[in-house]
Protein backbone atom coordinates (compact mmCIF):
# COMPACT_ATOMS: atom_id res chain seq x y z
CA UNK A 1 0.00 0.00 0.00
CA UNK A 2 1.65 3.11 -1.20
CA UNK A 3 2.10 7.06 1.76
CA UNK A 4 -0.65 8.75 1.47
CA UNK A 5 0.49 12.47 0.73
CA UNK A 6 0.74 13.79 4.44
CA UNK A 7 3.42 10.43 4.73
CA UNK A 8 5.41 10.97 1.66
CA UNK A 9 5.94 14.94 2.90
CA UNK A 10 6.65 14.34 5.85
CA UNK A 11 9.55 11.47 4.77
CA UNK A 12 10.70 14.21 1.96
CA UNK A 13 10.94 16.66 5.04
CA UNK A 14 13.21 13.86 7.01
CA UNK A 15 15.48 13.03 4.14
CA UNK A 16 16.11 16.86 3.45
CA UNK A 17 17.07 17.81 7.00
CA UNK A 18 18.61 14.65 7.48
CA UNK A 19 20.79 15.71 4.19
CA UNK A 20 21.38 19.26 5.62
CA UNK A 21 22.73 17.92 8.82
CA UNK A 22 25.07 15.83 7.23
CA UNK A 23 26.73 18.59 5.48
CA UNK A 24 26.91 20.76 8.14
CA UNK A 25 28.60 17.43 9.67
CA UNK A 26 31.08 17.25 7.35
CA UNK A 27 32.18 21.07 6.61
CA UNK A 28 32.00 21.70 10.73
CA UNK A 29 29.85 25.28 9.64
CA UNK A 30 28.79 26.82 12.48
CA UNK A 31 30.12 24.45 15.07
CA UNK A 32 29.97 25.99 18.40
CA UNK A 33 31.44 23.31 20.58
CA UNK A 34 34.74 20.61 20.17
CA UNK A 35 34.16 17.44 21.91
CA UNK A 36 37.72 16.00 22.52
CA UNK A 37 37.64 11.65 22.31
CA UNK A 38 41.45 10.23 22.43
CA UNK A 39 43.36 12.69 21.32
CA UNK A 40 40.99 13.58 18.26
CA UNK A 41 38.42 16.58 18.06
CA UNK A 42 35.29 16.58 16.75
CA UNK A 43 33.74 19.78 15.39
CA UNK A 44 30.17 19.86 16.80
CA UNK A 45 26.94 21.81 17.29
CA UNK A 46 25.80 22.25 20.94
CA UNK A 47 21.58 22.50 19.73
CA UNK A 48 22.31 19.24 18.02
CA UNK A 49 23.83 16.98 20.22
CA UNK A 50 21.39 18.41 23.60
CA UNK A 51 18.42 17.84 21.43
CA UNK A 52 19.51 14.16 21.19
CA UNK A 53 21.39 13.39 24.28
CA UNK A 54 19.96 14.45 27.52
CA UNK A 55 23.80 13.79 28.84
CA UNK A 56 25.12 16.81 26.41
CA UNK A 57 21.95 18.47 27.26
CA UNK A 58 22.20 18.49 30.99
CA UNK A 59 26.21 19.19 30.22
CA UNK A 60 25.40 22.74 28.26
CA UNK A 61 22.56 23.98 30.50
CA UNK A 62 23.91 23.10 33.97
CA UNK A 63 26.77 25.95 34.06
CA UNK A 64 29.48 23.40 33.80
CA UNK A 65 33.23 24.38 32.42
CA UNK A 66 32.32 22.74 29.29
CA UNK A 67 29.45 25.04 28.56
CA UNK A 68 31.76 27.80 28.83
CA UNK A 69 34.80 27.23 27.34
CA UNK A 70 32.97 25.12 24.45
CA UNK A 71 35.36 22.34 24.84
CA UNK A 72 34.55 18.54 25.84
CA UNK A 73 36.81 15.65 26.73
CA UNK A 74 34.94 12.76 26.70
CA UNK A 75 36.70 9.20 28.67
CA UNK A 76 36.44 5.55 28.56
CA UNK A 77 34.62 6.07 24.91
CA UNK A 78 37.17 4.95 21.52
CA UNK A 79 37.20 7.35 19.12
CA UNK A 80 35.86 5.63 16.27
CA UNK A 81 32.45 4.70 18.61
CA UNK A 82 32.00 8.75 18.85
CA UNK A 83 32.54 8.92 15.03
CA UNK A 84 29.77 6.88 14.77
CA UNK A 85 27.26 8.03 17.41
CA UNK A 86 28.10 11.66 15.66
CA UNK A 87 26.96 10.51 12.05
CA UNK A 88 24.10 8.40 13.54
CA UNK A 89 22.92 12.03 15.26
CA UNK A 90 23.58 13.92 12.27
CA UNK A 91 22.06 11.40 9.68
CA UNK A 92 20.64 9.40 11.34
CA UNK A 93 22.66 6.23 9.37
CA UNK A 94 23.78 3.13 11.51
CA UNK A 95 27.22 1.16 10.48
CA UNK A 96 26.42 -1.37 13.26
CA UNK A 97 28.90 -4.69 13.33
CA UNK A 98 29.31 -7.30 15.81
CA UNK A 99 33.01 -5.63 16.36
CA UNK A 100 31.43 -2.22 17.12
CA UNK A 101 28.04 -2.55 18.95
CA UNK A 102 29.85 -3.58 22.35
CA UNK A 103 31.36 -0.54 22.61
CA UNK A 104 28.21 1.91 20.85
CA UNK A 105 25.75 0.21 23.00
CA UNK A 106 27.95 0.89 26.31
CA UNK A 107 28.63 4.37 24.79
CA UNK A 108 24.74 5.54 23.91
CA UNK A 109 24.01 4.68 27.36
CA UNK A 110 25.85 6.38 29.12
CA UNK A 111 25.05 9.39 26.46
CA UNK A 112 21.26 8.53 27.40
CA UNK A 113 20.65 8.08 23.32
CA UNK A 114 18.13 6.23 23.75
CA UNK A 115 16.95 5.88 20.17
CA UNK A 116 20.52 4.17 19.40
CA UNK A 117 20.83 1.81 22.38
CA UNK A 118 17.26 0.64 21.10
CA UNK A 119 18.96 -0.06 17.48
CA UNK A 120 21.81 -1.44 19.46
CA UNK A 121 19.87 -3.61 21.56
CA UNK A 122 17.54 -5.17 18.84
CA UNK A 123 20.79 -5.61 16.18
CA UNK A 124 22.50 -7.99 19.40
CA UNK A 125 18.95 -9.43 20.00
CA UNK A 126 18.94 -10.62 16.68
CA UNK A 127 22.45 -12.56 16.97
CA UNK A 128 22.41 -13.66 20.17
CA UNK A 129 23.33 -17.39 20.34
CA UNK A 130 25.10 -20.15 22.87
CA UNK A 131 28.69 -18.77 22.35
CA UNK A 132 27.71 -14.95 23.28
CA UNK A 133 24.35 -15.09 25.28
CA UNK A 134 26.17 -14.76 28.76
CA UNK A 135 28.63 -12.16 27.82
CA UNK A 136 25.33 -10.20 25.99
CA UNK A 137 23.51 -10.84 29.38
CA UNK A 138 26.11 -9.23 31.79
CA UNK A 139 26.66 -6.23 29.28
CA UNK A 140 22.97 -5.59 28.91
CA UNK A 141 22.51 -5.80 33.11
CA UNK A 142 25.19 -3.85 33.55
CA UNK A 143 23.90 -1.40 31.34
CA UNK A 144 19.94 -1.31 32.35
CA UNK A 145 19.14 -2.51 28.85
CA UNK A 146 15.96 -4.57 30.30
CA UNK A 147 14.46 -5.93 26.91
CA UNK A 148 18.08 -7.07 25.67
CA UNK A 149 18.90 -8.37 29.47
CA UNK A 150 15.65 -10.02 28.92
CA UNK A 151 15.74 -12.03 25.22
CA UNK A 152 19.56 -13.07 26.12
CA UNK A 153 18.37 -14.34 29.89
CA UNK A 154 15.65 -16.50 27.90
CA UNK A 155 17.62 -17.65 25.62
CA UNK A 156 20.39 -19.20 28.07
CA UNK A 157 17.35 -20.67 29.74
CA UNK A 158 16.39 -22.53 26.54
CA UNK A 159 19.55 -23.90 25.64
CA UNK A 160 20.99 -24.52 29.12
CA UNK A 161 22.21 -27.93 28.13
CA UNK A 162 24.59 -26.60 25.76
CA UNK A 163 25.86 -23.39 27.91
CA UNK A 164 26.06 -25.10 31.66
CA UNK A 165 29.62 -26.38 31.19
CA UNK A 166 31.26 -23.80 28.94
CA UNK A 167 33.79 -20.88 30.23
CA UNK A 168 31.61 -18.02 29.98
CA UNK A 169 29.50 -20.39 32.70
CA UNK A 170 31.67 -20.79 35.26
CA UNK A 171 32.76 -17.31 35.03
CA UNK A 172 29.69 -16.23 36.42
CA UNK A 173 29.37 -15.25 39.88
CA UNK A 174 27.06 -17.17 42.27
CA UNK A 175 24.16 -14.57 42.15
CA UNK A 176 24.13 -15.05 38.41
CA UNK A 177 24.44 -18.43 39.36
CA UNK A 178 21.63 -18.64 40.91
CA UNK A 179 18.95 -16.07 38.83
CA UNK A 180 19.52 -19.05 36.38
CA UNK A 181 18.99 -22.43 38.33
CA UNK A 182 16.11 -20.70 40.35
CA UNK A 183 13.88 -19.76 37.50
CA UNK A 184 10.55 -21.93 36.84
CA UNK A 185 11.56 -21.56 32.87
CA UNK A 186 14.90 -23.19 32.40
CA UNK A 187 14.98 -25.76 30.19
CA UNK A 188 16.32 -29.47 31.56
CA UNK A 189 15.47 -33.27 31.38
CA UNK A 190 15.85 -33.31 35.10
CA UNK A 191 17.22 -31.82 38.21
CA UNK A 192 20.72 -33.86 38.03
CA UNK A 193 21.77 -32.08 35.33
CA UNK A 194 21.09 -28.64 37.23
CA UNK A 195 23.03 -30.58 40.19
CA UNK A 196 25.92 -31.59 38.12
CA UNK A 197 26.05 -27.69 36.81
CA UNK A 198 26.28 -26.43 40.43
CA UNK A 199 29.16 -28.79 41.32
CA UNK A 200 30.88 -28.27 38.13
CA UNK A 201 30.93 -24.47 38.85
CA UNK A 202 31.82 -24.56 42.37
CA UNK A 203 34.86 -27.22 41.08
CA UNK A 204 36.23 -24.47 38.70
CA UNK A 205 37.21 -22.36 41.73
CA UNK A 206 37.21 -24.44 44.37
CA UNK A 207 39.18 -22.64 46.98
CA UNK A 208 37.33 -19.45 46.60
CA UNK A 209 33.67 -21.16 45.71
CA UNK A 210 33.06 -23.94 48.43
CA UNK A 211 31.70 -20.80 50.75
CA UNK A 212 28.98 -20.49 48.08
CA UNK A 213 27.73 -24.28 48.24
CA UNK A 214 25.21 -23.37 51.13
CA UNK A 215 24.16 -20.32 49.44
CA UNK A 216 23.08 -22.18 46.01
CA UNK A 217 21.83 -25.61 48.31
CA UNK A 218 18.26 -24.04 48.58
CA UNK A 219 17.90 -22.87 44.97
CA UNK A 220 18.34 -26.94 44.06
CA UNK A 221 15.45 -28.87 43.57
CA UNK A 222 16.56 -31.96 45.57
CA UNK A 223 13.10 -33.64 46.21
CA UNK A 224 13.22 -33.83 42.60
CA UNK A 225 16.37 -36.12 41.82
CA UNK A 226 16.22 -39.56 41.83
CA UNK A 227 16.73 -41.39 44.90
CA UNK A 228 19.55 -43.82 43.80
CA UNK A 229 21.13 -40.15 42.99
CA UNK A 230 20.21 -38.49 45.93
CA UNK A 231 21.69 -41.47 48.16
CA UNK A 232 24.98 -42.07 45.78
CA UNK A 233 25.98 -38.90 44.19
CA UNK A 234 24.78 -35.63 46.60
CA UNK A 235 24.55 -37.13 49.89
CA UNK A 236 28.44 -38.85 49.40
CA UNK A 237 29.94 -35.03 48.23
CA UNK A 238 32.06 -33.70 50.30
CA UNK A 239 31.04 -30.10 50.35
CA UNK A 240 27.75 -31.21 51.16
CA UNK A 241 28.73 -33.23 53.84
CA UNK A 242 31.13 -30.31 55.49
CA UNK A 243 27.42 -27.64 55.92
CA UNK A 244 24.98 -28.52 58.29
CA UNK A 245 22.51 -26.37 56.04
CA UNK A 246 22.99 -28.54 52.67
CA UNK A 247 22.30 -31.26 55.22
CA UNK A 248 19.20 -30.09 56.42
CA UNK A 249 18.17 -30.03 53.19
CA UNK A 250 19.02 -32.98 52.06
CA UNK A 251 17.40 -34.84 54.85
CA UNK A 252 14.21 -32.88 53.79
CA UNK A 253 14.66 -34.23 49.84
CA UNK A 254 14.93 -37.88 51.65
CA UNK A 255 12.16 -37.64 53.96
CA UNK A 256 10.01 -36.50 50.73
CA UNK A 257 11.16 -40.13 49.11
CA UNK A 258 10.67 -42.25 52.24
CA UNK A 259 7.24 -41.44 53.18
CA UNK A 260 5.20 -41.38 49.99
CA UNK A 261 2.03 -41.45 52.58
CA UNK A 262 2.92 -38.29 53.25
CA UNK A 263 3.68 -36.70 50.28
CA UNK A 264 0.91 -34.52 49.58
CA UNK A 265 1.65 -32.69 52.92
CA UNK A 266 5.06 -31.95 51.86
CA UNK A 267 5.52 -28.17 51.26
CA UNK A 268 9.03 -26.95 50.20
CA UNK A 269 10.19 -24.16 47.68
CA UNK A 270 12.10 -27.08 45.94
CA UNK A 271 8.94 -28.88 45.58
CA UNK A 272 8.00 -26.90 42.02
CA UNK A 273 8.34 -28.53 38.84
CA UNK A 274 9.81 -26.79 35.84
CA UNK A 275 7.84 -25.24 33.10
CA UNK A 276 9.66 -27.23 30.62
CA UNK A 277 9.45 -30.38 32.50
CA UNK A 278 7.27 -33.46 31.74
CA UNK A 279 5.31 -33.19 34.73
CA UNK A 280 2.96 -30.47 36.70
CA UNK A 281 1.38 -30.80 40.42
CA UNK A 282 -2.00 -30.53 40.64
CA UNK A 283 -4.95 -30.80 42.68
CA UNK A 284 -7.37 -33.22 41.28
CA UNK A 285 -11.23 -33.39 42.35
CA UNK A 286 -13.30 -36.23 42.02
CA UNK A 287 -17.08 -36.86 41.70
CA UNK A 288 -19.01 -35.08 44.10
CA UNK A 289 -22.55 -33.51 43.65
CA UNK A 290 -24.42 -30.04 42.53
CA UNK A 291 -27.36 -30.87 44.22
CA UNK A 292 -29.10 -32.04 40.81
CA UNK A 293 -26.87 -34.85 39.93
CA UNK A 294 -23.68 -37.11 40.71
CA UNK A 295 -20.62 -36.82 38.74
CA UNK A 296 -17.84 -39.36 38.00
CA UNK A 297 -15.58 -36.61 36.50
CA UNK A 298 -11.97 -36.64 37.53
CA UNK A 299 -10.48 -33.02 37.06
CA UNK A 300 -7.27 -31.26 38.19
CA UNK A 301 -6.75 -27.90 38.26
CA UNK A 302 -2.80 -27.34 37.19
CA UNK A 303 -0.70 -25.30 39.84
CA UNK A 304 1.17 -23.40 37.47
CA UNK A 305 -1.50 -21.66 35.62
CA UNK A 306 -4.77 -22.31 37.56
CA UNK A 307 -6.05 -24.60 34.37
CA UNK A 308 -8.74 -27.20 34.01
CA UNK A 309 -8.51 -30.81 32.43
CA UNK A 310 -10.51 -33.57 32.36
CA UNK A 311 -8.78 -37.02 33.22
CA UNK A 312 -10.04 -40.51 33.20
CA UNK A 313 -13.80 -40.86 34.89
CA UNK A 314 -14.65 -42.92 37.76
CA UNK A 315 -15.44 -46.34 36.87
CA UNK A 316 -18.98 -46.31 38.53
CA UNK A 317 -20.20 -44.02 40.94
CA UNK A 318 -19.82 -44.49 44.27
CA UNK A 319 -22.48 -42.08 45.26
CA UNK A 320 -22.20 -39.40 48.05
CA UNK A 321 -20.27 -39.41 50.65
CA UNK A 322 -17.18 -41.70 49.46
CA UNK A 323 -13.61 -40.52 50.84
CA UNK A 324 -10.64 -39.73 49.11
CA UNK A 325 -6.61 -39.88 49.96
CA UNK A 326 -3.13 -40.43 48.60
CA UNK A 327 -0.30 -42.36 48.39
CA UNK A 328 2.58 -40.91 46.78
CA UNK A 329 1.07 -40.32 43.70
CA UNK A 330 -1.61 -42.85 43.63
CA UNK A 331 -5.42 -41.72 44.64
CA UNK A 332 -7.94 -44.16 46.65
CA UNK A 333 -11.40 -43.93 46.38
CA UNK A 334 -13.08 -46.14 49.00
CA UNK A 335 -17.30 -46.47 49.70
CA UNK A 336 -19.85 -43.93 49.23
CA UNK A 337 -23.72 -44.84 49.19
CA UNK A 338 -24.08 -46.21 45.68
CA UNK A 339 -20.43 -48.92 46.40
CA UNK A 340 -20.78 -48.85 50.23
CA UNK A 341 -17.24 -51.51 50.21
CA UNK A 342 -15.90 -50.19 46.97
CA UNK A 343 -12.30 -49.04 46.41
CA UNK A 344 -10.53 -47.81 43.68
CA UNK A 345 -7.20 -46.49 42.76
CA UNK A 346 -6.02 -43.83 40.30
CA UNK A 347 -2.64 -44.33 38.71
CA UNK A 348 -1.68 -40.83 37.85
CA UNK A 349 1.36 -42.68 36.02
CA UNK A 350 -1.61 -44.32 33.52
CA UNK A 351 -4.14 -41.66 33.47
CA UNK A 352 -6.19 -45.29 34.76
CA UNK A 353 -8.36 -46.53 37.43
CA UNK A 354 -8.38 -49.86 38.88
CA UNK A 355 -10.64 -51.73 40.84
CA UNK A 356 -9.24 -52.79 44.53
CA UNK A 357 -10.55 -55.52 47.00
CA UNK A 358 -13.75 -54.56 48.60
CA UNK A 359 -13.42 -53.02 52.28
CA UNK A 360 -14.74 -55.76 55.00
CA UNK A 361 -17.30 -53.21 56.15
CA UNK A 362 -19.88 -50.83 53.93
CA UNK A 363 -19.00 -47.39 54.73
CA UNK A 364 -20.07 -43.87 54.03
CA UNK A 365 -19.34 -40.63 55.78
CA UNK A 366 -16.19 -42.33 56.77
CA UNK A 367 -12.42 -40.74 56.91
CA UNK A 368 -9.41 -42.39 54.60
CA UNK A 369 -5.51 -41.50 55.35
CA UNK A 370 -2.43 -43.23 54.28
CA UNK A 371 0.23 -44.63 56.79
CA UNK A 372 3.54 -45.91 56.71
CA UNK A 373 2.37 -48.70 53.51
CA UNK A 374 -1.19 -48.65 54.24
CA UNK A 375 -4.11 -47.09 54.04
CA UNK A 376 -6.66 -46.74 56.59
CA UNK A 377 -10.38 -46.37 57.09
CA UNK A 378 -12.05 -44.94 60.12
CA UNK A 379 -15.35 -44.56 61.37
CA UNK A 380 -17.99 -43.99 59.06
CA UNK A 381 -21.78 -44.90 58.15
CA UNK A 382 -23.44 -48.72 57.13
CA UNK A 383 -27.13 -47.94 56.17
CA UNK A 384 -27.04 -52.12 56.41
CA UNK A 385 -26.50 -52.45 60.01
CA UNK A 386 -29.08 -52.18 62.35
CA UNK A 387 -30.65 -48.87 64.18
CA UNK A 388 -28.26 -47.86 66.49
CA UNK A 389 -25.28 -49.74 64.93
CA UNK A 390 -24.98 -47.72 62.14
CA UNK A 391 -22.10 -45.30 62.84
CA UNK A 392 -19.07 -47.42 62.60
CA UNK A 393 -16.53 -48.01 65.53
CA UNK A 394 -14.14 -50.53 63.41
CA UNK A 395 -11.06 -49.38 61.95
CA UNK A 396 -9.66 -51.67 58.80
CA UNK A 397 -6.48 -51.36 56.55
CA UNK A 398 -5.96 -51.99 53.11
CA UNK A 399 -2.48 -53.33 52.97
CA UNK A 400 -0.82 -51.99 49.79
CA UNK A 401 1.70 -54.61 48.97
CA UNK A 402 -0.44 -57.47 49.52
CA UNK A 403 -3.64 -55.53 48.51
CA UNK A 404 -5.70 -57.00 50.98
CA UNK A 405 -8.22 -55.45 53.99
CA UNK A 406 -7.75 -56.57 57.35
CA UNK A 407 -9.19 -55.59 60.66
CA UNK A 408 -6.56 -53.25 63.21
CA UNK A 409 -8.57 -51.63 65.79
CA UNK A 410 -11.80 -49.53 66.99
CA UNK A 411 -12.10 -45.56 67.63
CA UNK A 412 -13.16 -45.35 71.01
CA UNK A 413 -16.28 -43.60 70.48
CA UNK A 414 -18.16 -44.21 66.41
CA UNK A 415 -18.16 -41.56 64.26
CA UNK A 416 -18.85 -40.53 61.05
CA UNK A 417 -18.32 -37.42 58.95
CA UNK A 418 -15.09 -36.63 61.19
CA UNK A 419 -12.25 -34.58 59.95
CA UNK A 420 -8.78 -36.35 59.65
CA UNK A 421 -4.86 -35.67 59.27
CA UNK A 422 -1.81 -37.58 60.05
CA UNK A 423 1.17 -36.50 62.52
CA UNK A 424 4.16 -39.13 63.24
CA UNK A 425 1.44 -42.56 62.54
CA UNK A 426 -1.28 -41.16 64.49
CA UNK A 427 -4.25 -40.42 63.03
CA UNK A 428 -6.35 -38.01 64.49
CA UNK A 429 -10.21 -37.58 63.98
CA UNK A 430 -12.01 -33.89 64.62
CA UNK A 431 -15.47 -34.21 65.50
CA UNK A 432 -18.06 -35.71 64.06
CA UNK A 433 -21.28 -37.23 64.52
CA UNK A 434 -21.86 -40.02 67.61
CA UNK A 435 -24.48 -43.37 66.59
CA UNK A 436 -26.84 -41.28 69.09
CA UNK A 437 -27.13 -38.60 66.08
CA UNK A 438 -24.88 -35.90 68.40
CA UNK A 439 -22.16 -33.33 67.07
CA UNK A 440 -19.07 -34.00 69.52
CA UNK A 441 -16.12 -31.96 70.05
CA UNK A 442 -14.15 -35.02 70.77
CA UNK A 443 -10.38 -35.24 69.25
CA UNK A 444 -9.52 -39.20 68.94
CA UNK A 445 -5.97 -40.16 68.23
CA UNK A 446 -5.32 -43.86 66.31
CA UNK A 447 -1.62 -45.17 66.65
CA UNK A 448 -1.10 -47.19 63.74
CA UNK A 449 1.98 -48.64 66.00
CA UNK A 450 -0.09 -49.95 68.68
CA UNK A 451 -3.86 -50.55 66.98
CA UNK A 452 -5.06 -48.35 70.00
CA UNK A 453 -7.42 -45.23 69.97
CA UNK A 454 -7.82 -42.81 72.47
CA UNK A 455 -9.83 -39.48 73.29
CA UNK A 456 -7.37 -36.72 73.65
CA UNK A 457 -8.96 -33.71 73.39
CA UNK A 458 -11.76 -31.07 72.75
CA UNK A 459 -12.19 -28.25 70.18
CA UNK A 460 -14.28 -25.37 70.99
CA UNK A 461 -16.93 -25.69 68.09
CA UNK A 462 -18.45 -28.24 66.47
CA UNK A 463 -16.65 -29.01 62.68
CA UNK A 464 -18.81 -32.23 61.32
CA UNK A 465 -18.03 -32.04 57.12
CA UNK A 466 -15.18 -29.90 57.62
CA UNK A 467 -11.32 -30.61 56.41
CA UNK A 468 -8.03 -30.98 57.91
CA UNK A 469 -4.73 -30.58 56.94
CA UNK A 470 -1.17 -31.81 58.18
CA UNK A 471 1.20 -28.29 57.88
CA UNK A 472 4.28 -28.69 59.60
CA UNK A 473 4.22 -29.74 62.97
CA UNK A 474 0.66 -28.97 63.72
CA UNK A 475 -2.55 -29.88 62.08
CA UNK A 476 -5.03 -27.21 60.99
CA UNK A 477 -8.51 -28.20 60.95
CA UNK A 478 -10.90 -25.70 58.37
CA UNK A 479 -14.67 -25.42 59.84
CA UNK A 480 -17.96 -24.64 58.51
CA UNK A 481 -17.71 -21.25 60.30
CA UNK A 482 -14.80 -20.23 58.50
CA UNK A 483 -12.48 -20.25 61.29
CA UNK A 484 -9.07 -22.28 61.14
CA UNK A 485 -7.84 -24.27 63.96
CA UNK A 486 -4.81 -25.43 64.95
CA UNK A 487 -3.95 -28.12 67.04
CA UNK A 488 -0.98 -29.52 68.42
CA UNK A 489 0.24 -31.94 71.16
CA UNK A 490 -3.70 -31.71 72.22
CA UNK A 491 -3.76 -27.94 72.34
CA UNK A 492 -6.57 -26.06 70.08
CA UNK A 493 -5.88 -22.45 68.85
CA UNK A 494 -7.49 -20.11 66.08
CA UNK A 495 -5.05 -19.69 63.60
CA UNK A 496 -7.56 -17.15 61.82
CA UNK A 497 -11.05 -16.96 59.91
CA UNK A 498 -12.12 -17.11 56.23
CA UNK A 499 -15.26 -14.43 56.79
CA UNK A 500 -18.38 -15.16 55.41
CA UNK A 501 -17.44 -18.47 54.53
CA UNK A 502 -20.47 -20.94 55.91
CA UNK A 503 -19.78 -24.24 54.19
CA UNK A 504 -19.22 -27.31 54.46
CA UNK A 505 -18.20 -30.28 52.25
CA UNK A 506 -15.39 -28.30 50.82
CA UNK A 507 -12.23 -29.54 49.47
CA UNK A 508 -8.86 -28.28 50.47
CA UNK A 509 -5.17 -28.32 50.06
CA UNK A 510 -2.23 -27.11 51.22
CA UNK A 511 -0.16 -25.16 48.81
CA UNK A 512 2.77 -23.44 50.45
CA UNK A 513 2.35 -21.20 53.35
CA UNK A 514 -1.63 -21.39 52.23
CA UNK A 515 -4.89 -23.22 52.64
CA UNK A 516 -6.92 -22.97 49.05
CA UNK A 517 -10.18 -24.23 49.75
CA UNK A 518 -12.57 -25.42 46.39
CA UNK A 519 -16.59 -25.68 45.98
CA UNK A 520 -18.52 -26.38 49.34
CA UNK A 521 -22.05 -26.27 49.97
CA UNK A 522 -24.32 -24.05 52.00
CA UNK A 523 -27.99 -25.07 52.65
CA UNK A 524 -29.38 -25.43 49.08
CA UNK A 525 -26.45 -22.97 47.61
CA UNK A 526 -23.18 -24.83 45.99
CA UNK A 527 -20.17 -23.12 45.58
CA UNK A 528 -17.67 -22.93 42.45
CA UNK A 529 -15.43 -20.31 44.06
CA UNK A 530 -11.59 -21.49 45.06
CA UNK A 531 -10.37 -19.56 48.07
CA UNK A 532 -6.92 -19.06 49.30
CA UNK A 533 -6.10 -18.59 53.48
CA UNK A 534 -2.52 -17.29 53.80
CA UNK A 535 -1.34 -18.82 57.34
CA UNK A 536 1.28 -16.51 58.01
CA UNK A 537 -0.66 -13.40 57.13
CA UNK A 538 -3.77 -14.65 58.59
CA UNK A 539 -6.01 -13.44 55.30
CA UNK A 540 -8.36 -14.73 52.66
CA UNK A 541 -8.84 -13.73 49.42
CA UNK A 542 -10.60 -15.38 45.92
CA UNK A 543 -8.19 -16.56 43.77
CA UNK A 544 -10.25 -15.62 40.84
CA UNK A 545 -10.05 -19.40 39.73
CA UNK A 546 -13.48 -20.98 39.44
CA UNK A 547 -14.08 -25.11 39.94
CA UNK A 548 -15.56 -26.22 36.03
CA UNK A 549 -18.78 -26.48 37.94
CA UNK A 550 -20.43 -25.73 41.46
CA UNK A 551 -19.26 -28.99 43.76
CA UNK A 552 -19.66 -30.20 46.68
CA UNK A 553 -19.06 -33.44 48.55
CA UNK A 554 -15.97 -34.25 46.07
CA UNK A 555 -12.61 -35.83 46.31
CA UNK A 556 -9.94 -33.26 47.05
CA UNK A 557 -6.13 -34.24 46.71
CA UNK A 558 -2.99 -32.85 45.52
CA UNK A 559 -1.19 -35.18 43.33
CA UNK A 560 1.55 -34.99 40.35
CA UNK A 561 0.66 -36.16 36.97
CA UNK A 562 2.61 -36.47 33.68
CA UNK A 563 1.55 -33.24 31.26
CA UNK A 564 0.69 -35.53 28.21
CA UNK A 565 -2.76 -36.46 30.20
CA UNK A 566 -3.47 -32.79 30.95
CA UNK A 567 -4.79 -32.88 27.25
CA UNK A 568 -8.82 -32.70 27.51
CA UNK A 569 -9.22 -29.03 28.95
CA UNK A 570 -12.68 -27.77 30.46
CA UNK A 571 -14.26 -25.70 28.53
Amino acid sequence: MGQTEPDRLRTDYVTALCSGLRQLYESTQYSDVDIVVEQRTFHSHQLLLAAMSPYFDAMFTSGMIESQNRMVNIQNVPSSTFDLILKFIYSGELELDEDNVGDLLQASVMMQIKCLVERCEEFMISRVDTENCLGTWKLAQGHGCHLLAQKAFKFILHYFFEICHTEDFRALDVYDVISIISDNDLNVKDEEIVMETVFDWVHADLENRKQHIATLFPYLRLPLLQPEYLLEVVEQNPLIQSEQECKNILEEAKRYHLLPARRHEFVSPRLVYRNSGDFEEVVVCIGGSDHRELSTRTVTCCRSNMTWNYLEPLPYDPGVEFSTCSYGNAIFVSGGSSKLKGMLCYHTNWNTWSRCQPMLLGRRRHSMEAVGESVYVLGGYDDGNEEGFRTILAIEKFKLVAGEWEDCGYLSTPVRSAASAVHREKIFLFGGVTGEDYDTKIVQCFDTRRNTCTVISQLPVFCRLSSALAYQKKILIICPDGEILSFQEGEVESVGRIPGFERYSFGSVLQGDSVIVYGGIKSSEVFDDVICFSINNKTSSLTGTYMPQKLFGFGCVKSVIHKKYLDKPVS
